[in-house]
């Protein structure tokens, strides 16, 4: 017969302190979640930077014909 222990209801402060011990010690997630959010964030410039050369190319050409 198995025995049901009942475990501890963890609240908001039980996870948050256990996020800061993952920080404390240089949790992998994080740096790998830094590294994508700039990634991301550079795509988008890129993005942006892209389209607003196409539109500066098509309005030069238009004033061309």
């Amino acid at each position: 017969m198995i025995s049901s222990k009942k475990q501890p209801s963890r609240g908001f402060f039980d996870e948050q302190e256990q996020l800061e011990k993952l920080s404390k010690l240089k949790d992998p997630l994080e740096k790998l979640k830094s590294t994508i959010d700039k990634v991301v964030i550079g795509l988008t410039n890129l993005a942006y930077n892209i389209c607003r050369a196409v539109q500066l190319i098509t309005i030069s050409r238009q004033r061309c014909v």
